[in-house]
C-alpha cells in the first residue's frame, strides 16, 4: 500500500529580507517528504505556493477578509501539520482560535526583544507569546541560549531546538561574482540598530589603510554618530531589496557582526549561502554558528583592535581559502541536521 504523505502548511506574511529566505528555505526541505501548502504573501517558486494580500496594517479592512478565506483554505485542507513562521504581522494573531485543534507549531526567532528596540515593539513580542502559549501546542527555537530566554509561561517541555536551514535565494544571477575591485570589501548588513554594534566597526576601519579595504553599510536605521565621510566607505541607509542584497554578498569578501547581544543570526547565514566568511563577537548563541577559525573568526564585543586586527587576518588568502572551503563543505551537510530536527518536531 502506497504511503500517504503527510499534509503540511506553512505560514509566512514578512515578505522581505531574512524572515522570506527562512522560510522558503524551510519549505526546499519538507517538500520532498511532506504535501506541502506555503501560504505567504509573496512570490515564491516554491510549488503549492498559495498568495494571501494580508499585511501588517490593522486598519486595512481587506486584511480580515483574507484572513477568513485563509481559515476557510486552512480547514479545507485539513493538514497534519501547521507551522507558523515568527512574525510580526498583527492580523495574523486572528487565526489561533479557529485552527488551534490542527498540530500547531510555531518558530520564535527572537525570544526576547533587543537592546535600542522601541518600547511597543517589547509590549507586542509579549502579547503575541502569551497568545502562543494558550492556541501553539510546539514550539522551535534555533539554540539552547534561545531556549533559556524563553517567557517562563511558555511550556517548555513542547518546545525544539532546530538549527537554520542553508538559506534558499530565488534569484542566483552572479550569486558568487568575483570581486575585481583591488580593495578588500567589508559588508555591514542587516537593521541598524544599537545592539549590532556598528560604532566598533567604523571606528575600527578609521585606523585601516583607505587603498586597502572598503566597508559597505547596507540597512535601515540611525547611522552612529562616529561615522564621517570616507571615500572607502559606502552606505545605502535603507531596506535593501533582494536583488541589491544579491549583488552586495556577492561582491563582498567578508561580512562582519559586532554585534552586543545576538539571537538568529540570519546575516551570517545569509554570508554563508554566499560562501563569504564572518568576523562576528564571541557571544552567545552567534558563538555557535560562528565558529572561530572554521567558518569565521570571534573577536571580542566592543573592541575595535580586535576587530581591525580580524580584518587582516582575514584577508590573508591561505586563511581566507580555508574558512572558504570549510563553508562549502558545512553548506553540503548543513540541511541533512535540519530535516532530522524538523521533522522530529513535525512527528512528536
Amino acid at each position: 500500500m502506497k504511503n500517504i504523505k503527510k499534509k503540511v502548511i506553512f505560514i509566512n506574511f514578512w515578505p522581505t529580507g531574512a524572515m522570506k529566505h527562512y522560510s522558503d528555505s524551510i519549505c526546499e526541505l519538507l517538500k520532498e517528504n511532506f504535501d506541502l501548502f506555503y501560504f505567504n504573501n509573496y512570490n515564491s517558486k516554491i510549488r503549492k505556493t498559495h498568495n494571501f494580500k494580508i499585511n501588517n496594517n490593522i486598519l486595512n479592512l481587506k486584511n480580515y477578509f483574507e484572513i477568513i478565506t485563509l481559515i476557510k483554505k486552512i480547514n479545507k485542507i485539513s493538514p497534519d501539520i501547521i507551522h507558523i513562521n515568527g512574525s510580526t504581522c498583527i492580523p495574523l494573531l486572528l487565526i489561533y482560535p479557529f485552527i488551534k485543534k490542527y498540530n500547531l507549531i510555531f518558530t520564535i526567532h527572537d525570544p526576547k526583544s533587543h537592546l535600542g528596540e522601541k518600547l511597543y515593539k517589547k509590549i507586542y513580542q509579549t502579547i503575541h507569546f502569551f497568545i502562543i502559549s494558550k492556541f501553539v501546542k510546539k514550539i522551535i527555537v534555533h539554540s539552547k541560549e534561545d531556549y533559556s530566554l524563553l517567557p517562563s509561561f511558555l511550556n517548555k517541555k513542547n518546545v525544539f531546538i532546530v538549527p537554520p536551514a542553508k538559506m534558499v535565494f530565488s534569484n542566483k544571477k552572479n550569486i558568487f561574482k568575483k570581486n575585481n575591485n583591488s580593495k578588500f570589501k567589508v559588508l555591514f548588513f542587516g537593521r541598524i540598530i544599537k545592539y549590532k554594534g556598528l560604532e566598533y566597526l567604523v571606528e575600527a576601519f578609521k585606523k585601516l589603510p583607505a587603498f586597502d579595504f572598503q566597508l559597505t553599510i547596507a540597512g535601515k536605521g540611525k547611522l552612529p554618530k562616529n561615522l564621517i565621510k570616507q571615500n572607502n566607505i559606502k552606505i545605502f541607509n535603507y531596506f535593501v531589496s533582494d536583488e541589491e542584497l544579491n549583488t552586495l554578498f556577492s561582491e563582498t569578501n567578508i561580512i562582519v557582526l559586532p554585534y552586543l547581544e545576538s539571537t538568529y543570526p540570519a546575516v551570517a547565514y545569509t554570508a554563508f549561502a554566499f560562501q563569504k566568511p564572518v568576523i562576528a563577537t564571541d557571544i552567545a548563541p552567534l558563538n555557535k554558528f560562528v565558529k572561530n577559525d572554521f567558518n569565521g573568526l570571534l573577536i571580542k564585543p566592543k573592541n575595535e583592535y580586535e576587530i581591525r586586527q580580524a580584518i587582516k587576518k582575514i584577508k590573508e588568502k591561505k586563511v581566507y581559502d580555508k574558512l572558504v572551503k570549510n563553508i562549502i563543505l558545512e553548506n553540503e551537510k548543513i540541511n541533512k541536521n535540519v530535516k532530522e530536527k524538523l521533522f522530529n518536531a513535525y512527528m512528536a
